[in-house]
């Protein structure tokens, strides 16, 4: 998953890191990675915890300076703030101990000449997920079956996530960025096809297009004007996102995407339904497609030489594939392996091959999709090393699925906003 599997190795390097960063910077500086066992510490839930409690902490205090790498050791955010250490320090440890995510994560305070540690507050150590003992020795002496603390921690990350409307859009879209490899594609660790944007640029996206998520939630699903409203809402989010990302698309398809099925799921959150309600919701989509009209995307040129329907095509089909194909062999994938990047990158390889990718089509033409999607099917059952190997070729390629990605970050969405049931 990670160009780096060598968790000693990474946390020597960050060591060196952190001391180049005081010597350079001074001042106090704030590490913030996960609490989390094992040697593979990059997962989707990592990433989202991380990049969760990065603006808590940046909100609030005098950032001079602000890095972030990703390796075996996952998500670590690096903030030179210019703040008394031990008071700083007590403010990071009540955050540890207050926040719903608090647990989750390791906030380290350092100088040139120390760390400065719980002990130093009056503080015990740190307590075990599952019991009362302190989780160092626990640790030490393996009293709980890996596979029980991993689980721990996917719940508290879901009982946060669920909670709110627009926690669950950011989960799936850090989710989607989180996963790797992506077969040109930006993840932490490359920034694939692209020479104009990386990981950073895509969530400095989600930053900005969050918040306007309790504005959707807010719509009455029974407003005759609903449809007229979400595309006023859509066009401030994507005038937001370009701000963001000074000028580059990162999330318009999703954007598209979220407003539309948010806002369905709204109106009827019944599965069985749930196709049927978006087609109605989008019928106005239809006026795009009047042949006096001038298309005005790519996906609407594509659509009048080729009568591929892109986007619009997939939601004014109630999308279709998403609810019938990608979403169930997630789920498979999900209660198969329990290890929901390999779910992510066979799910994705999936939509790739099934998928008319307008942003392949603007970067590869038809022989480009056509590549794509044949290549995808056949790479969907072979191993890690074949994917980075698929992926390369995408990248020398310049080819890259922005559409696919779109969907995928759809499919975990509803994963997560259906009933627990229908993901038995």
């Amino acid at each position: 998953m990670t160009e780096s599997t060598n968790l000693l190795s990474d946390r020597e390097k960050r060591a060196s890191f952190q001391r180049l960063l005081l010597e350079r910077y001074g001042h106090s500086l704030v590490v913030i990675h996960a609490n989390y066992p094992g040697n593979q510490k990059h997962t989707p839930d990592t990433f989202y915890v991380v990049e969760t409690m990065k603006p808590i902490i940046r909100s609030s205090h005098n950032v001079l300076y602000e890095t972030s790498t990703t390796t075996s050791e996952g998500r670590v955010v690096y903030l030179i703030l210019d703040e008394e250490p031990m008071s700083l320090k007590r403010r990071m440890v009540d955050l540890e101990e207050n926040h719903p995510l608090g647990r989750l994560v390791d906030i380290d305070v350092l100088t040139l000449t120390r760390m400065y540690h719980r002990s130093d507050l009056g503080k015990g150590m740190r307590k075990c997920f599952l019991c009362e003992e302190i989780a160092q020795v626990c640790v030490r002496s393996r009293r709980h079956p890996l596979h029980d603390v991993l689980a721990f921690y996917h719940r508290s990350v879901l009982t946060h996530v669920k909670a709110s409307t627009s926690e669950m859009f950011r989960y799936a879209l850090l989710a989607e960025l989180s996963c790797s490899p992506k077969f040109g594609l930006v993840t932490p660790f490359t920034s694939g096809s692209h020479d104009d944007m990386d990981a950073e640029t895509f969530i400095a996206s989600i930053d900005a297009l969050s918040p306007f998520i309790e504005e959707v939630v807010g719509l009455k699903t029974d407003d005759s004007l609903l449809f007229s409203k979400l595309r006023t809402i859509g066009r401030s989010m994507e005038e937001a996102m370009f701000h963001a990302t000074h000028g580059k698309n990162t999330h318009k398809g999703a954007i598209f995407l979220f407003l539309i099925l948010i806002t369905a799921l709204r109106i009827n959150p019944d599965r069985s339904t749930l196709k049927q309600t978006i087609r109605t919701l989008t019928e106005p989509i239809k006026e795009d497609f009047r042949e006096d009209l001038q298309p005005t995307t790519v996906g609407l040129r594509w659509h009048r030489s080729h009568g591929i329907g892109g986007i619009r095509g997939l939601v004014m089909d109630g999308m279709s594939p998403i609810h019938d194909d990608y979403l169930p062999f997630f789920r498979v994938e999900m209660n198969r392996t329990n290890d929901m990047n390999r779910a992510m990158v066979k799910t994705l390889l999936l939509i790739m091959s099934t998928l008319q990718d307008t942003t392949v089509l603007k970067r590869g033409g038809l022989d480009g999709l056509s590549w794509y999607r044949k290549q995808a099917s056949e790479y969907i059952d072979q191993d890690e090393e074949a994917w980075k190997t698929f992926s390369e070729e995408c990248i020398s390629r310049k080819l890259s699925g922005g559409g696919s990605a779109d969907v995928l970050a759809i499919v975990i969405y509803l994963y997560l906003a259906l009933p627990k049931e229908e993901n038995a």
